[in-house]
């Protein structure tokens, strides 16, 4: 992350309320083991981890440095571990293996996708999809496709970005950092120092992705229409609170500043004209500036976290917990509308962070360079308590009939439309699994709210099973 330290790289969903307003953040968060702390669990730089969706507490662990892909399954008292997959990467300086990402269909289509530096030349990022097999355990073995390649710098292996993620809408979002040439940042003409936004269809494997319509810089002369935000310099992390629709970033600063974004549609984050909220002899006008900036007395290498959400009634919900890679420092803050409300030192890792994790009972993990995977422990980081309704994949709908078809806007919510006379009853799911509300034929008027988002809908019709992804505003 850090060119300019030779001293150290980088070695490296739930509907719900709102934070308490004036509430102060908690302090005195500690960690305790949960992976990775005997010779039989080991792992070498522990780049990512995240739990499988439908498979609760089974998770994936990916290497940077290796391309080892894992699965971590329980296993009597303990864990088991399985290899899933080997990446081929490059390894120089801040290259190899950076992320992973389920789609958001995937209890359906299996799909997942990594990204990493592809290990034959020339220099480029690259992300591929692959599927698992039915068990949810191995990879299939098909052949992977690929998604898209960024051609980046030669000779520099520096400011890779490192997430691929999904969003609430359903879309794959991409941090992409400046590969080592700053100027990049404010460049649109090609695919660098920025966020992507694209479409993935699995059900079309000769298309890798389209371009939303939406994306604010489609038609654009000189702009790839890819481009969602700019103005970056090494995005490493960012995660989208989805309760929020808030999507979080954690940039990598040059000289003097790190910094927390909340990034939008269309934002100019300012790298390389500002760092921070600091810009030599111009002005502010046009960039968004950072939710917080750190100086060299507080942080020196970012590493982006996560919003928890796990019980309502914790202090911590919907407060963003973040770290520090060379000092160790766990931070938390609250935002609203892009502004910092409340800001607080909450603790102190074990080791240099890698990345942050959470499960979909809300529990947060941070991975960590000593090869450990740790949980953040505090009496105010309550999991949820309602059990996660947990399903197989399910078939497709089959009748050609549009899922949507089958639901109604009714009095500020939905329902049932009318005429589905066929549907027995039906199950709506957030997409890491938690049952968000449930309907039976006998009351096919019944109006329920949800926010905006991806949910899985299970139909049980006269016919058999039916479902799918459907996004509900």
């Amino acid at each position: 992350m850090k060119n300019r330290r030779s001293r150290f790289w980088i070695l490296l969903l739930l509907p719900g309320f709102p934070a308490l307003c004036g509430a102060a953040i908690p302090t005195g968060v500690t960690t305790t083991a949960m992976f990775g702390t005997n010779g039989g669990n080991g792992f070498s730089m522990p780049v990512w981890f995240g739990e499988i969706p439908g498979k609760q507490k089974t998770f994936l662990v990916a290497e940077k440095n290796s391309g080892n892909i894992y699965v971590l399954a329980p296993a009597g008292a303990g864990y088991s571990k399985q290899l899933l997959l080997n990446i081929k990467v490059r390894t120089e300086v801040e290259q190899g293996l950076l992320s992973l990402a389920f789609h958001p269909d995937f209890l359906h289509n299996r799909k997942y996708y990594v990204h990493h530096n592809a290990q034959a030349a020339p220099r480029r990022l690259l992300v591929e999809e692959y599927e698992m097999d039915a068990t949810f355990l191995k990879d299939s073995g098909k052949p992977p496709r690929t998604i898209i390649e960024i051609a980046q710098p030669e000779g520099k292996f520096i400011h890779n970005g490192g997430n691929f993620t999904f969003g609430p809408d359903g879309m794959a979002y991409f941090s992409v950092g400046t590969g080592g040439d700053e100027g990049n940042g404010q460049g649109r003409a090609e695919l660098l120092g920025d966020i992507l936004r694209l479409q993935i269809d699995p059900a079309k494997p000769d298309v890798p992705y389209t371009v939303p319509a939406d994306n604010p810089f489609v038609g654009q002369a000189g702009v790839k229409p890819e481009v969602w935000a700019y103005g970056f310099r090494n995005p490493w992390r960012m995660s989208w609170d989805m309760e929020g629709n808030e999507l979080y970033q954690g940039e990598v600063g040059q000289s003097t500043w790190e910094e927390v974004n909340v990034v939008r549609k269309g934002n100019n984050m300012g790298w390389n004209i500002m760092e921070g909220a600091h810009c030599n002899n111009c002005n502010t006008n046009g960039y968004t500036l950072p939710v917080k900036e750190l100086d060299r007395g507080l942080a020196n290498c970012i590493i982006g976290g996560m919003v928890f959400r796990g019980d309502k009634t914790s202090a911590f919900y919907g407060t963003y917990i973040f770290a520090d890679h060379i000092v160790r420092s766990l931070f938390a803050l609250i935002q609203k509308d892009q502004t910092l409300t409340e800001f607080a030192k909450i603790g102190t890792l074990p080791a240099q962070p890698l990345s942050f994790a959470r499960d979909a009972l809300g529990n947060l993990y941070v991975s960590m360079t000593n090869g450990e995977i740790h949980q953040l422990v505090h009496p105010e980081l309550k999991a949820n308590t309602i059990p996660l309704a947990v399903s197989p994949p399910i078939a497709a709908i089959a009748d050609g009939k549009n899922l949507r078809d089958y639901f109604a806007k009714r009095d500020g919510g939905y329902a049932l439309a009318a005429g589905n006379k066929d549907v027995l009853d039906w199950e709506l799911t957030a997409l890491n699994g938690s049952r968000v509300d449930l309907g039976a034929a006998s009351a096919p008027g019944t109006v329920f709210r949800v926010r905006p988002g991806l949910y899985l809908v299970r139909l049980r019709t006269a016919s058999g099973p039916k479902g799918g992804v459907l996004y509900l505003d």
